[in-house]
């Protein structure tokens, strides 16, 4: 390597590596002699530093972070031999505060934790929840006091991030793996803070602990969770509870609002701030009710609003319904209900309209914001639209294939490939374009540490090469040409998959067949099969047998076995195209025959 002296270091030099203030460089680099370190010692540090600085995403940021780390370090003479010994040290440390100014200012505040960058061993593998847990448990039951419980668990989880994303930065890590093990760590967490609050929460025989559950939602649920995600929580606590519970101190309260104070208190466990930060914040507006409804509702609660009062949208919403922490069996018997009410064996037209309306008024919300462009979350060819269209076949046929019932939207892309609901393509599209864009959120939210979805605004070319950068390219315009095509091909697949605008478009005849195309996934009931001879003969059919027979074989097969997966799907794609086609000839029942036929001569009708 080349050596640098101190009279080779000039502003040319420095805005050769992508220094922008380059007198502000200098006077960084000098500033680095100190505390019985002089410039002679520095020296030798100058070729590698400039080096790693110019292989950081954001060089200006990278020399700031190491500046102030190395003021805030004691003992500076023996880390500096070490950086000369170790120089990718150095190149981590200049990738990872270049990326992030969160991680830059952790390290500051603890220059300890660059052990985590120097020493692979202490940076070690991805953990799994039970890994976590058993450390968190370790160091926060050294600790007697409440507080001081709660301070442990914040100052662990953040070296935590920290190990995680150096992991991640470095690529010891991808997306998926990553957002996994963000969220073993806040199931970690939350049990953790669960268990706090019980010993906040004394009480005194014969009262006990009464069956608590938390439940995660969101990318929490769906273990898919972001570097500034707030996680979504739901309380549930069971039956038959006692009236009242009797408190270490001898004090008598009623258990609904022993439950409710319990919940609040770990709710303010996980998103107090302090001096070293939060541990998670917590949104609780997935609840029943929403901010209005109560903070725990019973397991008859439940089923009694899912029943009777949830909207569509909740129901869309539960798909990423997980157990976190609590009483397992009450979170898996509550896992059974949502799952009974969330997978239906028919989903009507009207439903997946809504649906539809949903995800419209979540684009228009986006555009009204101004955010099209530049939210890569709910804009155009943003995440959301990967999201809506794996949830909407889920929705629709998860009731019948149980193997569709996953909480992550990753694992339902394999899943719906596995049953030929999705191409090889459609499914390896969907697949990259995900990790493509959570990544790119990834990146937006570990500069600053907040939770944002934004890209920086197109005539900000500075900040959109950095970003760049941070993504691994070379260039901005490399870059863009990626995440243009990304969105376009996003937005084509949402057309087609979630919208269907090409069926849908394709014939205004449509509407008069979509109670037959409702009644189709329950055309083995006597009752489904009597409704459609009905609406068969009041379309022009004579024939109802055989015109019942065309309409069952795509759907349920005949006596030498079921049809596979993927053709009563494409059946149901065309039926409203090919009933209106076939009462539009001269001979109705002659041409569904026909159609017939050709489907039974061919090897796979959903080819056909």
């Amino acid at each position: 390597m080349l050596q640098i002296t101190w009279g080779d270091i000039t502003a040319s030099r420095l805005a050769h590596i992508g220094i922008n203030s380059t007198e502000q460089g200098l006077r960084l680099l000098h500033e680095l002699a100190g505390q019985g370190v002089t410039d002679d010692d520095i020296e030798p540090l100058l070729s590698p530093l400039l080096t790693a600085l110019q292989e950081a995403p954001d060089p200006d940021r990278a020399l700031s972070s190491f500046s102030r780390w190395f003021a805030s370090i004691g003992g500076r003479y023996s880390y500096l031999q070490m950086l000369l010994h170790h120089p990718v040290a150095l190149q981590v440390f200049c990738l990872v505060t270049g990326s992030s100014q969160y991680f830059a200012d952790l390290l500051v505040r603890h220059p300890e934790y660059f052990e985590l960058i120097a020493n692979p061993g202490v940076r070690g593998g991805a953990k799994s929840e039970s890994t976590f847990y058993q450390e968190v448990t370790s160091l926060v039951s050294a600790c007697q006091q409440f507080t001081l419980k709660k301070d442990a668990l914040r100052r662990w989880k953040a070296r935590e991030m920290l190990r995680i994303g150096i992991r991640d930065l470095i690529g010891l890590g991808d997306m998926p793996s990553t957002a996994r093990e963000f969220s073993n760590l806040a199931d970690a967490c939350v049990q953790c803070a669960y268990d706090i609050t019980c010993s906040h929460f004394p009480l005194s025989p014969p009262s006990k602990m009464p069956p608590i559950a938390v439940i995660g939602m969101g990318k929490l649920g769906g273990q898919e969770l972001n570097y500034s995600s707030d996680i979504d929580l739901v309380f549930v606590h069971g039956d038959d509870l006692p009236y009242e519970m009797t408190t270490a101190d001898g004090r008598k309260i009623e258990t609904i609002v022993w439950v409710a104070r319990f919940a609040e208190s770990l709710i303010k466990t996980l998103s107090e701030e302090s001096a070293n930060g939060h541990v998670f914040r917590v949104d609780m507006r997935l609840r029943p009710e929403g901010r209005f409804g109560h903070l725990s509702r019973s397991l008859s609660g439940f089923r009694a609003y899912y029943e009777s009062w949830a909207e569509n949208w909740e129901r869309q919403a539960l798909l990423k319904a997980r157990f976190i922490a609590g009483d397992r069996p009450l979170g898996d018997t509550y896992r059974v209900l949502v799952e009974e009410y969330v997978f239906r064996n028919r989903v009507t037209s009207v439903f997946l309209k809504d649906m539809k309306d949903n995800k419209r008024r979540i684009e228009k919300h986006c555009a009204l914001e101004r955010q099209t462009e530049t939210n890569i979350k709910t804009g155009y060819g943003g995440i959301r639209d990967i999201e809506f269209i794996i949830q909407r076949f889920q929705l629709e046929y998860a009731g019948k294939l149980m193997r569709l019932r996953t909480t992550n939207t990753l694992h339902g892309v394999q899943r719906l490939r596995q049953t030929r609901l999705l191409t090889e393509t459609e499914a390896r599209e969907l697949s990259r374009d995900y990790q493509f864009l959570r990544n790119l959120e990834h990146r937006l939210q570990l500069l600053q540490g907040f939770q944002t979805q934004n890209l920086p605004p197109v005539q900000n070319e500075q900040e959109r090469y950095k970003l760049a950068r941070r993504m691994g390219y070379d260039s901005r315009e490399a870059f863009e040409q990626e995440l243009a095509q990304v969105r376009a091909r996003t937005h084509h697949n949402l057309s087609k998959l979630f919208y269907k605008e090409q069926d849908e478009e394709s014939t205004k005849e449509g509407e008069e067949w979509a109670e037959i195309c409702d009644l189709l996934e329950l055309i083995d009931t006597e009752a489904a099969q009597n409704r459609l001879k009905v609406l068969l003969r009041e379309a022009g059919f004579q024939n109802l047998p055989n015109a019942l027979r065309a309409l069952q074989m795509p759907m349920c097969g005949n006596e030498f076995g079921a049809m596979p997966p993927d053709t009563p799907v494409k059946f149901k794609a065309i039926v409203a195209r090919l009933l209106s086609a076939c009462i539009h000839t001269p001979a109705p029942d002659s041409a569904l025959e026909g159609l017939e036929d050709l489907a039974t001569a061919v090897p796979n009708r959903a080819h056909l």
